[in-house]
Formats: structure tokens, C-alpha cells, sequence
């Protein structure tokens, strides 16, 4: 039951960011004809992050010092990127997870309501254990000021199909100066029983996370950025928190470099 009641929630939650733009747009067919968000010119930049940990989806990867380099181009609507994870220290010396994404995303708009696909591959060089897989992403998301509604599901269509993991939450975005924004988001995530049995050891479908997110960007001259940040998150569910932690959480320092 707690499974029904858990994949009702999340598939209600992905329906009701529908249905807010639907609502006010029924009988007005320019507005619902897909807007794509393009630009012009070739936009790239590269960014290396500099973290405590590495935690992905609740999960410590690599605990200790890691840096993750990410490059991105994009043209139109359209956007190419590759993300890598370096182990520089772990705690356990035995552990050591680099990684490398590749990644192909399309976004457009519809009326308010923002709509991203996103294909990801993961590559684990030289780790046996972890074999290359790839996610099909869908992001949702609907401003509402400096809010913002989003919602994202993440499906394995590789080596664990039928892993689905999703995420439901609120943003928030304001610009302090010139020079500084302050991001935040409040975050809740579900996953199937293929995910968690398959990258956790438990075998069922549940609540995984409740997350906060803080950061604060500074641009200095419209080239490069600085960006200090915080992932809290809580596992709420006592199947998981035995095996993943109670309170997974990292700080983290982004350099960056965006034309």
C-alpha cells in the first residue's frame, strides 16, 4: 500500500504541473504551441567543482575530496555537455570512483510551463563493478515570480531498465546585486524498486529524500563566476537510512567560466 500510495503522489505531482498551464490556456491554441527557448549564437562555458563528497541521489559515491569538471555547448535549443567526477581523497582508499556523463538535452517552453529532455550516458572507467548504463530525463518547470515549480524523472533505458528515480520541489532565484544571486530549492524524491534494490540493496519502491539546496553566485564581470554551495539532505526511509545514511550531506566551491 505504502508503494501505491508513494507512485499516486509522484504521478499526481507530474499531472498537476500540467495541469496548471492547461488550466488558463483551454480554447487558445497559439499559446499552446510549443515556443522552443533558442539561442542565436553558440553559448559554452566549463565549470569545475570542487566537493567535500560526492552524493548522488542520496548515495556517498566518494567520501572525500572530489572535483567534477563539467563543459557545455549549446545552439538554438539545443545543448551538448560532458560532466566527469575525479576522486582527488577518499576515506576509504579503496575507493576510487572517476567517472564521465555524456550528455544530449532539448528544451522548450509552452506558454509558462518549461519542458526539458535530456539523454545521459554514464561511463565508469576502469571500474568493473559498475557497469555504463544511460537515463532518459524529463524536467518540468512553471515560474511563479522568483519561485518556481519543477518536477523531474529520471528512467535507466540500459543496464537497469525500469530503474526510475523522481523528483519534486520548489526553486527560488534572486538577484541581490549586480554581482550576486542567491539560488535555493526545496526538493523531495521517490524511487522504484528496480533503483533502490539495483544501487541501494533494498528491494522496493519508496521515499528516498527530502533535500535542501543553498547557493549563492558571485560574477565579478559578466565572464567568470564563483559559486559556494550546500546539498542537505534527510532519507526518509528507515530501509534506506541503514544503508545510506541518516543525513547525507556535502559543501561545495563552483569555478566557472561562461561565454
Amino acid at each position: 500500500m505504502a508503494a501505491r500510495q508513494i507512485f499516486v503522489f509522484g504521478f499526481v505531482t507530474q499531472i498537476c504541473l500540467f495541469g496548471i498551464y492547461q488550466g488558463p490556456a483551454l480554447g487558445q491554441e497559439r499559446e499552446t504551441d510549443p515556443v522552443l527557448i533558442t539561442h542565436e549564437a553558440v553559448t559554452c562555458g566549463f565549470e569545475a567543482d570542487i566537493n567535500t563528497k560526492y552524493i548522488w541521489r542520496g548515495i556517498t559515491v566518494n567520501d572525500g575530496l572530489v572535483i567534477q569538471p563539467y563543459a557545455w555547448a549549446s545552439y538554438r535549443n539545443f545543448t551538448l555537455a560532458a560532466w566527469g567526477n575525479i576522486t582527488a581523497y577518499d576515506r576509504f582508499a579503496t575507493a576510487r570512483r572517476h567517472e564521465i556523463d555524456l550528455i544530449a538535452g532539448y528544451n522548450y517552453s509552452i506558454g509558462k510551463l518549461q519542458v526539458g529532455h535530456t539523454i545521459m550516458f554514464y561511463l565508469y572507467p576502469n571500474v568493473e563493478k559498475s557497469p555504463a548504463t544511460g537515463e532518459f530525463y524529463l524536467d518540468l518547470a512553471y515560474p511563479l515570480g522568483d519561485f518556481s515549480l519543477v518536477s523531474q524523472a529520471a528512467a535507466d533505458f540500459m543496464t537497469y531498465f525500469g530503474s526510475v528515480y523522481f523528483q519534486h520541489g520548489i526553486k527560488y532565484g534572486k538577484v541581490l546585486g549586480e554581482k550576486l544571486t542567491l539560488g535555493a530549492s526545496a526538493v523531495f524524491s521517490w524511487a522504484t524498486r528496480k533503483f533502490n534494490s539495483s544501487y541501494i540493496g533494498v528491494d522496493m519502491t519508496a521515499a528516498n529524500l527530502a533535500g535542501l539546496n543553498l547557493d549563492l553566485t558571485y560574477d565579478p564581470d559578466g565572464l567568470f563566476y564563483f559559486k559556494p554551495h550546500l546539498q542537505f539532505n534527510r532519507t526518509l526511509t528507515r530501509e534506506l537510512s541503514e544503508k545510506i545514511g541518516k543525513y547525507p550531506w556535502f559543501i561545495g566551491l563552483v569555478i566557472g567560466i561562461s561565454k
